[in-house]
Order: C-alpha cells, then structure tokens, then sequence
C-alpha cells in the first residue's frame, strides 16, 4: 500500500474519532410524563418548557391519559409549567436535561382557583 494512501486513511479516521464530541453536542432530550390530580389523568392541560439559559419556550398539552411529552430540546436548566381548567397551577422551578437525556417529571395538580400556583422543586 503507498505511503501517501495510509496517510490519508489515517488522517480520515483522526476526523471521524474528533467529530464525535461535535455530534454528541448536538444531540437533543425530551421532558415526559404525566399530569394528574385526585381523581386522575388531567386531560388538556397546558405544558410549557422554558429553557432558563436561552428563554426558548415549547408548549405542549397532555392527552387523555394525561400525559405529555415536549421533544427535540437541548441540554440545559428548564422550568415547566402546568395549567389546567379548574385547576390551581404548578410550576417546577429546575429541571435539568442532558446530552440525549429523557427526563420524566410527573405533576400532580389540585382543583381550585386557576390564579393559584404551586411551586414544585
């Protein structure tokens, strides 16, 4: 095999083995799970991710069976909050998403005033 070959198989491989930090950075998480109160699932509440670096937001709302899942977000500090008809709502104040990390939180809400907020931590 010429010389000039190895070179530049070797060089190729040195790109390939240093481009995959690059790629992992990249990689993006989701926050999951489900909204409930005493009497079960909550369905149609309203789920909002803030990235608390960046101030990016993703909204979602929860199913039938109550659950939700925001997708496609990156590593870093969020808070989430929940609202509900009828219900009081809730705000988690830190939530931490790593590199392809799926994160399960669960939220238990409670009936009453919707001008109420619980803090969750």
């Amino acid at each position: 095999m010429p010389r000039w070959l190895k070179f530049v198989i070797l060089a190729f491989i040195l790109l390939l083995i240093g481009s995959i930090p690059l790629a992992m950075q990249f990689e993006n998480g989701s926050i999951e799970g489900f909204i409930t109160d005493q009497n079960g699932p909550v369905a149609g509440a309203s789920v909002e991710a803030r990235n608390v670096m960046s101030g990016a937001i993703w909204r979602k709302s929860s199913d039938a069976k109550g659950y939700y899942k925001i997708e496609e977000v990156r590593a870093g500090r969020y808070s989430l909050w929940v609202q509900a008809k009828n219900h009081n709502s809730a705000w988690i104040q830190r939530i931490v998403v790593d590199h392809g990390q799926h994160v399960h939180v669960d939220v238990n809400l409670t009936r009453g005033n919707p001008d109420t907020t619980t803090t969750m931590r």
